[in-house]
Parts: C-alpha cells; sequence; structure tokens
C-alpha cells in the first residue's frame, strides 16, 4: 500500500507528464504543472536543446534563488524535459543566485549571476555547462551578470552591474572573444538587465543607464559595432526585457514612464524611428516580455492592470488590446518561454496560476484549435467506369481523422468506405471509395445511368472537435464513353461501334436491353458535353 508521501509524489510526476504530452482544447493554465515548483524565486528561464535537431529532448533551463524544484535537490539552476516533465538539477548548480541564461552555437548553457563557484570549482558570476560539468568563462566578473545574449554571429555578450571582466575594464558590458572578455566600447554607467538583436543585426542593450562615456542614452542603447548610441529620446526609468516582433518593432518593458516627453507606462514600442506606446500601457513594471507562435506579444511583472483591463501579473497583446491569460498568477512574472508545443512555461515569484498552487513555475496552453481547411476540395468529373479523386489539405493539432461523405438525398450524407453502399439513382447504383480514412480519397459510382451529380465532402477530426469541408460536386458523365476525360467524336464513334456489335456497355439507360433508346439517350448526353 503506498504512503501518503508516496502517493502525492505519484500523483505529482503523473500531472507533470500528463501536461508535458497533451495540450488541452481550451485556453488555461495547466493544474497541477507547478507542483511542486521550487523553494525560492526564478529570476531566469531560457528553452535549451542540447543537440539541436538531433534525438535529445529540449529542455526547460529555470535560474533563480532556490535549493529544490520538482521534490528534488537544485542549486540556484535546474532544468526540466518538455517530453516528459521530470526536473533535473544542472550538476551540482552554483552557490548563488542565477540571474541570466544563455546558449552557445556549441549547445553549451552558459549561466550568469551573482555566483562564484558553478559545479564546485571557481567561476566569477558566469559559468558554461556541456551538458555534464561546469567550466568557467576566462576570469569572470567582477560584479552580478544580469543579461546575456549570443548575437547573430554566434558571439556572447554579458551585461549586469559589473566594471571589469575578465580583469579588464568593461563598464557594465562585455563579449567574449572565445578566449577573453573585451570592452564594448565605454559601456554605460549603470547595470544592464538586457540585450537583443535588430533585424539588420544591431545589438541593443537595455538597463539602468543613463551614459555611455559623454553619450546619453537613456535607458536603452544601440551598438553600430564601434559606440552605443542614442534610440530617439531613449526611455525614462529602467529596461528590464527587450523583444524583436515578428514585424521587425522592438518592444521595450521595464519601470519607465516616458520617452522624451511621450508618456509610455511600463512598455514601450519602437519603429526604427521613434518610440510609441502600446495601448494605455501598464499600471506597474514589466519584467518580462516573449511572443506566441503566431506574433502576438505576451508581458509579464509586476503589474495587474493593462488598458485599463484586470489581468494579474500577465497579459497577452491580442487584436490591439491587452486580454488577460485566464486568471492569471498572484504575483511576479520574471520569466516567459515559449515551448515547441507553443504553449507559454512562466516562472517568477507566484504561488498561484488560473487560480491553482503554482510554486513559481506554471505553463498556460492556448488550447488546441479545431483543424483549419487549407484548401477545400474541387468538383471533378468522371467517366462511369472511372474514379474520381478528391483531396483536402488541413492544418491542426493531429493525430486528424478523416470521414469522406457522399450526399445521397437532401440533407442526407452518407460516410464511403471501401464496402459498397446503395445510393439512389435509375439503376441499380452503389458507391464506395478507397482510402476513405486519408486527406486523398478515390471514389467509384457504379450502376447508375444517365448524368450523376454527387455532392461530395470531408469531415476532419482531432482530439477536441471537428471541421467540415465545403461540398465539392462529383460529377458522372456518361458522355465520356472512352474515359480519356474529353467528350469528342472518338467517344461517338467508340459508342457507335459498342453499339451495333450489340456491347453491354451501349446499354446507355441501364435498362438491360440495348435499343434505340440507349443511342439517343447518348445523343442527348452527348450534345451536352455530358
Amino acid at each position: 500500500m503506498l504512503s501518503h508521501a508516496r502517493f502525492a509524489a505519484l500523483l505529482i510526476l503523473l500531472c507533470s507528464f500528463a501536461s508535458a504530452h497533451g495540450q488541452p482544447c481550451e485556453p488555461q493554465w495547466i493544474a497541477g504543472d507547478g507542483l511542486p515548483g521550487t523553494n525560492g524565486i526564478v529570476l531566469a528561464a531560457s528553452l535549451w536543446d542540447p543537440d539541436g535537431a538531433g534525438p535529445t529532448t529540449a529542455k526547460i533551463v529555470i535560474g533563480g534563488n532556490f535549493t529544490s524544484v520538482g521534490g528534488i535537490a537544485a542549486s540556484n539552476i535546474a532544468m526540466r524535459d518538455t517530453v516528459t516533465g521530470q526536473w533535473s538539477g544542472v550538476g551540482s548548480g552554483t552557490n548563488s543566485t542565477v540571474l541570466s541564461l544563455a546558449v552557445l552555437p556549441t549547445g553549451e548553457l552558459v549561466a550568469g549571476g551573482a555566483f562564484t563557484t558553478a559545479g564546485g570549482i571557481s567561476a566569477l558570476k558566469i559559468a558554461r555547462w556541456n551538458g555534464m560539468t561546469w567550466s568557467p568563462f576566462g576570469a569572470g566578473m567582477s560584479h552580478s551578470v544580469r543579461a546575456l545574449m549570443v548575437t547573430p554571429s554566434g558571439q556572447l555578450i554579458a551585461g549586469g552591474d559589473f566594471i571589469t571582466a575578465g580583469g579588464v575594464s568593461a563598464q557594465h558590458v562585455a563579449r567574449w572573444t572565445g578566449s577573453s572578455w573585451q570592452a564594448m566600447g565605454l559601456g554605460f554607467n549603470g547595470t544592464v538587465h538586457t540585450f537583443t538583436s535588430l533585424p539588420g543585426g544591431d545589438i541593443v542593450a537595455g538597463g539602468a543607464f543613463s551614459f555611455s562615456g559623454s553619450t546619453r542614452v537613456s535607458s536603452v542603447a544601440r551598438w553600430n559595432g564601434s559606440s552605443w548610441l542614442l534610440m530617439g529620446n531613449g526611455l525614462g526609468g529602467i529596461v528590464y526585457d527587450l523583444q524583436m516582433l515578428p514585424d521587425g518593432v522592438l518592444v521595450a518593458g521595464g519601470d519607465f514612464a516616458r520617452a522624451g516627453p511621450l508618456v509610455l507606462l511600463f512598455i514601450a514600442q519602437w519603429n526604427g524611428a521613434a518610440w510609441s506606446a502600446i495601448g494605455s500601457g501598464m499600471d506597474s513594471i514589466v519584467f518580462s516580455l516573449a511572443t506566441t507562435s503566431s506574433g502576438e506579444l505576451i508581458a509579464g511583472g509586476g503589474f495587474t492592470i493593462a488598458d485599463g483591463a484586470s489581468v494579474s501579473h500577465i497579459a497577452r497583446r491580442s487584436n490591439g488590446a491587452w486580454v488577460p491569460l485566464g486568471a492569471g498568477v498572484n504575483h511576479n512574472v520574471h520569466g516567459l518561454v515559449l515551448l515547441p508545443d507553443g504553449d507559454l512555461f512562466a516562472a517568477g515569484q507566484f504561488h498561484l496560476a488560473g487560480g491553482n498552487a503554482a510554486h513559481t513555475v506554471a505553463t498556460y496552453s492556448f488550447g488546441t484549435p479545431l483543424p483549419f481547411i487549407v484548401q477545400q476540395p474541387a468538383a471533378t468529373s468522371v467517366c462511369p467506369k472511372g474514379q474520381a479523386v478528391f483531396n483536402v489539405e488541413v492544418s491542426g493539432v493531429g493525430p486528424l481523422t478523416y470521414q469522406w461523405q457522399l450526399q445521397s438525398a437532401p440533407d442526407i450524407w452518407r460516410t464511403l468506405t471501401k464496402d459498397p453502399i446503395a445510393i439512389a439513382c435509375s439503376g441499380d447504383g452503389v458507391a464506395f471509395a478507397m482510402q476513405s480514412e486519408s486527406s486523398e480519397v478515390s471514389i467509384r459510382i457504379h450502376g447508375c445511368a444517365g448524368v450523376q451529380n454527387w455532392p461530395i465532402r470531408c469531415i476532419v477530426t482531432n482530439d477536441c472537435g471537428s471541421v467540415t469541408s465545403e461540398s465539392a460536386m462529383l460529377t458522372v458523365c456518361p458522355a465520356d464513353f472512352n474515359c480519356d476525360t474529353n467528350i469528342n467524336s472518338a467517344d461517338f464513334f467508340d459508342f457507335m461501334t459498342a453499339f451495333f456489335n450489340t456491347d453491354t456497355a451501349a446499354d446507355f439507360n441501364a435498362d438491360d436491353s440495348i435499343n434505340s433508346q440507349d443511342f439517343f439517350d447518348f445523343l442527348a448526353a452527348f450534345f451536352i458535353d455530358c
């Protein structure tokens, strides 16, 4: 018999496994996903796939100030398998807070923070994990590393509280050459909290600074390869996160209220020339930004109001307005990660997500949409002995099932299979289909006389429901006597040959007799091209 403790552990594992493997139909916070969570605070989150397109599954990596996660020991850094949902430590972790994460082109994981050891070895504020062991980056930094980014060219850059990197002067920002740290221009006069890159490759830094040397930059600045430049009027306050949108617009979130004279409450967008508001903004700090698979912006932080609406620390920008993600969470969100299946992973200081217990980590599912028909089936015409091929092109979350149907009478649809079904026509008609459970089907109509029109449709189903295609007409055209898809003199002469030879194929009206009525019926069909 299971003890209470073992039963609870098993229940947690099952909830975690279910959330990792199945998506709900409706948008929701996944109950049980944040249990037992961490025993501290999560300040950074990232997706790490050690071997890229290889067989190893992607991991969610979190960093912060904690000693356990998912019921196991983990010192300030941990990872979760996106398939099994199981948590594990990253070696023996670090001896103090992890504040930032990045992934090198080699697949190595980089952590920055306030620590001085990683895996039990000296690593001043920054270290890398190769999947087996931790190692330092040179002599490290003098103070905390709060921001990490790998540039489009593959170079690692770091930002934070430090004023030296690898023993050389580097005012709050530095780059790793592969063997040593280098300053990036004159750096800044205050902390760097975040980086991103513009479509052209320029680096943008955000933080709590106002100058780079003697150049005013006001919380956000662009690196042109040799110096840091002001972006518009800058942002008057602290920038905690930067996010590029698919359309090339840059979004900044943080603790600020203005760009020059323009009021921008805690969030703003840059179009390449100027800053502007995103709605009416938030009522408090934005700590983290992300985008969904469809390109919608997600913001997380200390706010509870966005555009005047209640959003409880996390919100999505949809159709020009901020909307909540369910009931949200009950405290600060510091990290957001879009998962491979399209779900959103959130981390921070909260203990409730969607009204359910969730200790600093939680997953929000945007739901499983119904299948979407990209290409409708098209009308087609065949001869009486031919087979009609119909296709439907569908996008959506699988597994998908297909059910092809024929309309045998008004409002009556019959499902087609490989077994013939009787249909009402002038004759002993039957219809059947090959590959009727796939996106492409071959349909045959036998035993019906004259021109026939049969509406065909497909019902496509996934775990969350069904969608029905538009109907497409299947026309059986008996005047195409030789089945070459063209109606011309060859059909006429072929019919006449069969007629004079009293071939059963000349029984055009299917009355079991070959006579002049077959001839006249064929002519009528021939002259109307069907």
